[in-house]
């Protein structure tokens, strides 16, 4: 099978071309956004089974824009004992790892000590937000690029800056929220300023050999955007994209043709791949089993096939895909996925 080949991302190599993503643990307690007991034996799991490359859920570089109260944090050097034991795990088992560095911006946690969060502009997403100054925005890169070198000095592969979901990014990058007529807004480029700032700077302080992805929404709010905007960050360094869905919800976009058996976000990572320059482009969204994935590989859709509630659901994932390809998933697909609120609630995973 093509997603047990090896594959290149920037100058490392992951053994194979399955992703676990980042999904924020929910519900696992820590204090300080340090790791924790649970999330060093839940990441350790799934490279012990072989997934070859292991993004750690969205870590925060402001422990004041948070989106949830015991969200992994990245903002502290105290917080570097805890990654360094969580990369040394998941390298003791051959993967590659990766930090998502994260800030919510306007889409902050309603237990968020910002009243009033920062946004690209004045106005409202779930609460109030006023318009970001220059300075702000610039200390933003800055905490951004001090959080990927932590996460160097930890020991992981690179980090991957969450372009996506709706946190400070993406409503950077949407006309939809994004009103500035200053640097950081009205072009694409002005509205991508913030996100190129944060990839060139995490590139010159940590080197050419560490990992720089992006994760990012295929509608920004259509697809052409979203090709737009893959383009620059391919242009500009990413070592990899991870294509998702960006600011609102991918169902507003037109349906797949008929030949493509997947939804609007996986179909838009599709499109990326089409117009890449040769990056790999991650796929995500509902991929579900290996042989799923499999056939996307095989037909040149993407080059890595991100499995979330499959690997959550399933920390024998990997092992399974290679005997049963098509019956590899144990995850019952709960609606809503109980996981996304406190996993212990997973009758899976918290049994």
């Amino acid at each position: 099978m093509k997603l047990f080949d090896p594959i290149n991302i920037g100058q490392k190599t992951s053994a194979n071309r399955i992703m676990m993503p980042p999904c924020v643990v929910f519900g696992a307690a820590t204090r300080n956004g340090e790791i924790g007991e649970f999330r060093l034996n839940h990441y350790s799991q799934r490279a012990k089974d072989g997934v070859g490359t292991i993004v750690i859920e969205a870590s925060a570089i402001d422990e004041n824009y948070t989106i949830c109260p015991d969200q992994v944090g990245i903002w502290s050097d105290a917080q570097i004992p805890g990654l360094k034991e969580l990369a040394r795990q998941i390298h003791q088992y051959e993967s590659l790892c990766m930090v998502q560095i994260h800030h919510a911006g306007a889409n902050i946690s309603t237990a968020a000590r910002e009243e009033i969060p920062i946004g690209p502009s004045n106005g409202e997403l779930r609460r109030p937000m006023r318009e970001a100054s220059v300075a702000e925005l610039e200390e933003i890169c800055a905490m951004y690029i001090a959080a990927a070198q932590r996460a160097q000095e930890a020991g992981f592969d690179g980090v991957e800056i969450h372009g996506a979901h709706n946190y400070l990014l993406t409503q950077m990058a949407s006309p939809l929220l994004n009103k500035r007529t200053d640097a950081y807004g009205g072009t694409l480029e002005k509205r991508l300023k913030l996100a190129i700032d944060v990839l060139q700077g995490i590139r010159a302080k940590c080197g050419e050999a560490f990992i720089v992805g992006i994760r990012m929404g295929a509608n920004e709010p259509t697809y052409d955007e979203g090709i737009a905007i893959a383009g620059l960050y391919e242009q500009n360094g990413a070592d990899y994209l991870s294509v998702s869905s960006g600011f609102g919800e991918a169902s507003s976009l037109p349906p797949p043709p008929e030949d493509f058996p997947y939804n609007n976000t996986v179909y838009g990572g599709a499109l990326v791949k089409k117009h890449s320059q040769g990056v790999p482009v991650i796929l995500v969204n509902n991929i579900l089993t290996a042989q799923r994935g499999e056939w996307l590989l095989q037909n040149g859709h993407g080059d890595m096939v991100a499995y979330g509630k499959p690997i959550l659901a399933t920390p024998d994932f990997v092992s399974r895909a290679k005997t049963s390809p098509d019956n590899n998933n144990d995850c019952l697909g709960c609606r809503p996925c109980v996981w996304f609120s406190n996993f212990t609630k997973c009758p899976l995973v918290g049994a």
